[in-house]
């Protein structure tokens, strides 16, 4: 079993190095706080932590070897002149890579105690 974990998402700032800065959607599209992979005998299974994710609104999709993720957050934004805290939606997408092929249509995801758990199912290779 091998398991691997992720405490910081990306920073996007890192990669502008030339003093540009990222865009709109680069701020908010990394926004997993944790993520954790275990690779069992049967499944690869994936337990993600994004923060806010507001209700059932995710979308899994998993293409030979990469999966997306994308979700809708509920943001809150603090405003320092009325004292006031308000929230907005953003949709923010990730995306992984795999260690190993997938087919479309055999991933099984749910929520479960504020985490979004994958599970994907092994290939089996006749030979």
């Amino acid at each position: 079993m091998q398991t691997s974990q992720i405490q910081q998402p990306l920073n996007p700032y890192s990669a502008s190095r030339s003093g540009l800065k990222p865009n709109r959607y680069e701020k908010t599209s990394n926004q997993i706080r944790k993520l954790e992979m275990k690779d069992k005998n049967s499944h690869l299974e994936i337990k993600v932590h994004i923060d806010g994710l507001w209700g059932g609104n995710y979308k899994i999709e998993a293409t030979g070897k990469y999966l997306t993720i994308t979700a809708l957050r509920y943001v809150f934004n603090v405003d320092s002149e009325n004292k006031k805290s308000k929230g907005k939606f953003r949709w923010i997408t990730s995306s992984l890579f795999l260690p190993y092929q997938v087919e479309e249509g055999t991933v099984d995801s749910r929520l479960e105690d504020g985490y979004l758990l994958i599970h994907i199912p092994r290939k089996l290779s006749l030979e």
